[in-house]
């Protein structure tokens, strides 16, 4: 047997397309991923590949972080289709909320992307975990993007950090960081 026991469940493939592709858009605490580092004490003509296990939750948290709240009157065609745009609930003193676009002078809390097709006047908001659009996106994969007026995502640096783009479908929510 190949495996590490007798069970099934633990049998390591001999063949990287045996193993079984994880189909889901958040790393579970427990998952362990493999990952391959050049050693501290590597050089030039001897560069020691080493590999080690890393626990996905360094990666982001298991939590998708997704929610629906009142836009309060928030005019949801300011986010374009399979895009998102930074922004914070302003309140005055009267007790009216509302979502609100941010921009340097206002803290990004997390980032609209979407409209609730259920709840009218609802919109969906998410400020960790991954972003998954279906049809795709149009930002650049491999690129960081920061805050920049009106809530727009921007690749210029020098700004708050919104999101890290993963694939031309996912995006790594990390504001701020």
């Amino acid at each position: 047997m190949d495996g590490c026991c007798n069970n099934k469940r633990c049998q390591t493939p001999k063949y990287i397309g045996d193993y079984p592709l994880w189909d889901k858009d958040y790393l579970p605490d427990d998952m362990v991923v493999l990952g391959n580092a050049y050693a501290d004490n590597a050089s030039e003509y001897d560069p020691f590949l080493t590999t080690y296990l890393v626990p996905a939750r360094t990666f982001q948290s298991k939590s998708k972080a997704e929610t629906t709240i009142d836009g309060g009157g928030f005019d949801i065609s300011q986010v374009p289709e399979n895009q998102v745009r930074a922004g914070y609930i302003y309140s005055n003193a009267t007790d009216l909320t509302q979502v609100r676009l941010s921009d340097t002078d206002n803290p990004v809390m997390f980032l609209i992307t979407g409209t609730n097709r259920i709840k009218q006047g609802y919109i969906m908001i998410q400020n960790s975990g991954f972003i998954r659009f279906p049809a795709g996106h149009n930002y650049i994969v491999g690129q960081s993007y920061y805050l920049s007026d009106k809530g727009v995502p921007t690749t210029t640096t020098g700004t708050m950090h919104l999101f890290d783009v993963v694939d031309r479908y996912t995006l790594s929510v990390r504001i701020g960081g």
